[in-house]
């Protein structure tokens, strides 16, 4: 897959690798791996792979990707 169809990809289905909005860090970990840099503030969780950059925000002791 051409870096353009990638993003093509995420913009018009908001998944990667079949994963998406509202999905667990679990999830993505699964997915995308372990090697990513995880930024906490509050309730807001930024996970960044490089390429692949995910919010997660916490609801009810859950967190859940949100953009």
């Amino acid at each position: 897959m051409s870096d353009l169809d990638f993003y093509a990809h995420v913009a018009a289905r908001g998944d990667v690798l079949g994963v998406g909005i509202g999905a667990q860090p679990a999830e993505w970990e699964t997915t995308l791996g372990a090697d990513c840099l995880d930024t906490e503030d509050g309730s807001l969780l930024r996970r960044d792979y490089g390429l692949v950059e995910l919010s997660f925000q916490e609801e009810g002791g859950a967190w859940h990707a949100s953009g």
